[in-house]
């Protein structure tokens, strides 16, 4: 009789270590299946927080250039060289260099953009045009930065 119930116990710790372990492999999957959302969810951030960095500096720029009694020519310029970073100029100096990696964003660049634009004491923008923000690991998502003529009005918004 005590070997009937420890053959009955023995294949019922087996029924639970089996019904477990299908339990974690379920949640493993479950968790891996996700990850691949998360990762993608986490590079549209990093894609918009640079965006709205870029237009944050723009709109700076023009106010600096309404309300500041220096007749300071300011610029943001984009190198060529580094499509990950651009530059806060006051007259031809470089006053602040923005870099996207110091921000936890060091895979977003500018796809394509203005290479230079400035305000003037009225506010208007020396050029309009848009600025495209890309990262390296998400092909068909982007974000627009775009400097409308006129008012200087800087308007962010996302393509897919």
């Amino acid at each position: 009789m005590q070997q009937q119930n420890k053959i009955s116990q023995q294949g019922t710790i087996l029924l639970e270590l089996l019904a477990v372990m299908t339990v974690l492999v379920l949640a493993g999957t479950f968790v891996f299946i996700q990850s691949r959302t998360v990762w993608r969810q986490y590079y549209k951030e990093q894609v918009r927080l640079a965006a709205q960095l870029l237009a944050g500096d723009l709109r700076k720029l023009q106010q600096q250039a309404l309300f500041q009694s220096d007749s300071v020519t300011r610029t943001l310029r984009v190198t060529s060289s580094n499509k990950s970073a651009y530059g806060l100029y006051e007259r031809t100096q470089l006053a602040e260099y923005k870099a996207f990696a110091d921000y936890n964003c060091g895979d977003v660049y500018i796809q394509r953009g203005i290479a230079s634009v400035g305000f003037s004491i009225n506010g208007a923008p020396s050029t309009n045009g848009v600025y495209v923000l890309c990262h390296k690991n998400l092909a068909k998502y982007s974000c627009r930065v775009e400097v409308q003529p006129i008012t200087g009005r800087v308007l962010v918004d996302e393509a897919q």
